[in-house]
């Protein structure tokens, strides 16, 4: 490839929240070698193009399962970092399941933190921005965070990195 050559990568990113004791709370992702938390993502090819199940195999790679609570993106943003242009689509999923173990756990940590912690540990603003969007999505009906079941896992877990 010519170094003046642009790879674009499409992605999409689901934004996992619960509804706890504690209030509306995020789950983070961070690569264990690396102190960068994000939301759980995946990149999108051209040939499947995006999809509902994308959405969810990106949260299920974390231990994550839950439902879209809309079919409208939260956002979407572009950046560039050299040779590469990025487009980012965030969709909000509430959390119904937390899985004690899962298929990148050796590669990936997760850590459910409420809004203030979350941005403070998301260093991109454009990911930041979601958590603002989703909170004003949700703050007049918090009964779309409440699962039918109750809170994963029967249970309120705590704020430590699982």
């Amino acid at each position: 490839m010519e170094p003046s050559e642009r790879v674009h990568l499409r992605e999409t990113c689901v934004v996992p929240c619960r509804l706890t004791a504690l209030g509306i709370e995020f789950c983070l992702v961070s690569p264990v070698t690396e102190n960068r938390w994000e939301f759980p993502k995946i990149i999108i090819d051209a040939q499947n193009g995006q999809s509902e199940s994308l959405l969810h195999q990106a949260a299920a790679v974390v231990g994550l399962r839950g439902d879209l609570l809309a079919d409208e993106p939260l956002g979407q943003f572009d950046s560039t970092r050299g040779n590469e242009a990025r487009s980012m689509i965030g969709y909000l999923m509430r959390v119904t399941s937390v899985d004690e173990t899962w298929f990148q756990q050796a590669n990936y940590r997760r850590r459910w933190c409420l809004a203030e912690e979350a941005r403070a540990r998301i260093r991109r603003k454009p990911l930041r921005r979601f958590i603002d969007v989703a909170l004003h999505s949700v703050e007049f009906d918090t009964r779309r965070l409440v699962s039918p079941k109750g809170p994963p896992n029967g249970r309120v877990p705590g704020r430590r990195p699982t």
